[in-house]
């Protein structure tokens, strides 16, 4: 099985300046892309705009580093791809843009700014997908359940949802470097005897 290699950020740059019709858009992963790329079709623009993940380019660790961020993360690797992009971005301008999910960022006032880089509105990419109607729809046609549970939901996750943002802001301020960004719920619980 061969594997296909990635595309080097030159090569991006290149089509850039040589495809003038050609727009691209860099994003986290394959929910991203998806979703995109049901947006663009939807409002005919898919014939002129190709999405890609960030894991079909080649992001050097030493470019990451450079730029002061973490190198776990595909976040900071589209980041480091809108920094390049941006420093040629005279010679091809509105040609590729990267996205990434705001997550705390905007609280933290941690916004990496580079004229090709844009932010989620909400915290993640997932948020699009969650309005009422798209929840009401979730809620009847996958769950086989009344539109009134997914109001019920929705008044729920309003009220928890905040306090788990803050949690998660916490966390990510504090570089606690809990995985899922989250405190496991028994953690300060003594088992009793």
């Amino acid at each position: 099985m061969s594997i296909i290699p990635r595309r080097e950020i030159e090569e991006i740059l290149e089509i850039m300046i040589r495809e003038p019709s050609l727009r691209s858009v860099f994003v986290e992963g394959k929910f991203d892309k998806d979703l995109l790329e049901r947006h663009f079709e939807i409002n005919d623009i898919a014939t002129s705009t190709s999405v890609y993940c960030i894991d079909t380019v080649e992001i050097p660790n030493d470019l990451v580093s450079s730029l002061k961020l973490p190198l776990e993360s595909n976040k900071y690797r589209v980041i480091a791809l809108a920094n390049q992009i941006s420093l040629s971005e005279e010679k091809s301008p509105g040609r590729a843009v990267c996205i990434v999910d705001a997550d705390c960022d905007r609280v933290l006032e941690n916004i990496s700014s580079y004229p090709t880089l844009l932010y989620t509105d909400f915290t993640s990419m997932e948020m699009y997908c969650l309005g009422n109607s798209e929840l009401a729809g979730i809620f009847k046609f996958s769950m086989n359940m009344e539109v009134e549970h997914a109001e019920k939901f929705l008044d729920f996750a309003h009220s928890i949802l905040p306090a788990i943002f803050c949690i998660r802001c916490i966390v990510e301020e504090l570089s606690l470097k809990i995985p899922s960004g989250f405190p496991d719920l028994s953690v300060g619980f003594i088992k009793a005897s």
